[in-house]
């Protein structure tokens, strides 16, 4: 009886350090990943469709991962809709536009958008950029820079 209550408590006793090991690294693997980082913000897309937006085609937007919304405004319209992400996966969903009328090429950007949105499968944030790639070919649809000043 006495030797089994040994080996209880030295399995006993290897459980416990090894979890302590264990979780320590675990931690470790959680501050670095890089899916953690927060996508909440104010981004300016800088880039559409691989096409570079000119300066009277501003499109800004707003991602809060507290009710995973994402709203924004172009020059004429705003817009709205919802996300879900799983690690680099972003899937957006529920998107509306409001409805008026604008120069065609405006509305065209709009459209691109709301398009180059509803087609994005996966994203990579990093210091500030925001890439957004397509869920069928993985070409990027949405370059963004994140606001710091907000």
């Amino acid at each position: 009886m006495k030797r089994l209550n040994i080996n209880i408590f030295t399995l006993l006793a290897l459980f416990v350090i090894g979890s302590i090991f264990t979780n320590c690294n675990g931690n470790k693997n959680l501050i670095e990943d890089p899916v953690s980082e927060n996508l909440m913000g104010v981004y300016k897309i800088a880039t559409l469709n691989e096409s570079t937006l000119s300066a009277d085609t501003e499109i800004s937007f707003e991602i809060s991962e507290f009710n995973k919304s994402i709203r924004g405004a172009t020059v004429c319209n705003s817009f709205f809709g919802t996300f879900a992400k799983k690690g680099h996966n972003i899937r957006v969903t529920e998107m509306n536009i409001s409805e008026n009328y604008c120069d065609a090429v405006v509305m065209k950007s709009e459209q691109n958008l709301l398009g180059a949105l509803r087609k994005a499968g996966s994203y990579i944030l990093t210091e500030g950029k925001l890439t957004l790639y397509s869920d069928s070919d993985k070409r990027v649809l949405i370059i963004a820079v994140k606001d710091t000043i907000q």
